[in-house]
């Protein structure tokens, strides 16, 4: 796995659990509250997306091709 897909997916769960923390603990203005939903539904399927690539079987296949790429 690359350095830089672990530095992404760590960055990515910070600003997750930063927004929902801070949704919890600030009352948002009143103007900001679709905005600031709209961000946390976006960071919710970034985030999902980001598991899902880690734990799932894309990660395999990525191996996979790159042993094939080195026996060549």
């Amino acid at each position: 796995m690359k350095r830089s897909h672990v530095w992404f997916g760590a960055m990515l769960l910070v600003m997750y659990a930063g927004s929902l923390a801070a949704l919890f603990l600030v009352e948002p203005p009143r103007m900001s509250r679709e905005p600031l939903m709209l961000l946390i539904g976006s960071l919710n399927a970034a985030f999902g997306a980001v598991v899902q690539y880690l734990f799932g079987s894309s990660v395999g296949s990525a191996d996979k091709t790159a042993m094939l790429r080195e026996r060549q």
